[in-house]
């Protein structure tokens, strides 16, 4: 299965995928076609962690941010990398927790929300830090 460049946000350098069983190819692509890299190599999933943002990466930035969404297939590639990483796969953003939650759902992985004042691991344990109320109502 192929994961498409678009299909993992809009952001140049973004890397493809493709599901070749026990390991994952990678291949490094820009927009821009005069320097466009079509280089490929084995990634070690093993020694992985991804720390993915929403905006700007998983989804277009928006005018508003109620705007902006995360497609389907991104949600689906995610799923995907998550099991391949053996949940070692964590979105960090400036969001609150809820809203993280509607954009990936049904999806749900472990997150740094509210600019890391909320945390939930991978086994769904949530701890709330001390942090200002205008990064919360953000």
């Amino acid at each position: 299965q192929l994961l498409s460049a678009k299909h993992l946000g809009g952001h140049k350098g973004t890397v493809l995928i493709a599901d070749t069983g026990s390991a994952v190819h990678s291949r490094a692509s820009t927009r821009t076609k005069q320097h466009c890299s079509d280089q490929t190599k084995e990634i070690n999933l093993s020694s992985i962690a991804l720390f993915l943002d929403i905006d700007g990466t998983l989804a277009d930035i928006a005018e508003c941010p109620s705007l902006a969404h995360i497609p389907q297939p991104t949600k689906a590639a995610l799923h995907v990398l998550h099991g391949k990483l053996g949940g070692a796969l964590a979105i960090i953003s400036g969001r609150r927790l809820s809203d993280i939650d509607s954009m990936l759902a049904p999806h749900v992985f472990a997150c740094a929300a509210c600019h890391g004042g909320v945390i939930r691991t991978g086994a769904g344990l949530e701890h709330h830090g001390n942090i200002s109320g205008d990064l919360v109502s953000h």
